[in-house]
């Protein structure tokens, strides 16, 4: 998608912009003067079998916040192999919108080289938020 005049700041920028919430994140590239949606990246589906679910350790499954953080783990561990694999250095700058709990998450998966060009932050979720949403919610942190 072409970025409009509104959003100058990103017109002659290369960038990446993640943004996650929970155990989802959408990844974003600005390059040549658009912005687009490069991958969606979703914790994979745990399967439970029978002495195992979500109805609570006192059931004999397994306690519903060690399910939570194997799925948070699994999917910390997809967002990483993307990134690593997907990392271009011609991006300038990172950009990163995710929930406070999930912030250290996100910047535990990105590359290193990554980590030196992270301009923003912004906590909250925004992940059903449309491109141009987004590009308005960085021009007002920046």
């Amino acid at each position: 998608m072409k970025i409009s005049e509104n959003y100058k700041q990103f017109i002659d920028k290369s960038a990446l912009i993640i943004v996650s919430a929970e155990k989802a994140a959408n990844i974003y590239a600005v390059l040549s003067g658009e912005i687009n949606l490069i991958s969606e990246i979703k914790a994979p589906e745990v399967h439970y079998s029978d002495k195992e679910g979500r109805f609570g350790h006192e059931l004999g499954g397994a306690p519903l916040s060690k399910l939570e953080e194997m799925e948070k783990r699994d999917f910390a561990v997809e967002l990483e192999k993307y990134l690593e694999t997907n990392w271009k250095s011609e991006y300038e700058e990172v950009f990163i919108l995710t929930t406070k709990q999930d912030k250290t998450t996100i910047l535990e998966a990105i590359p290193p080289q990554a980590k030196k060009v992270i301009v923003s932050d912004r906590f909250g979720n925004y992940t059903k938020a449309n491109p141009f949403e987004i590009l308005e919610i960085l021009t007002h942190s920046v």
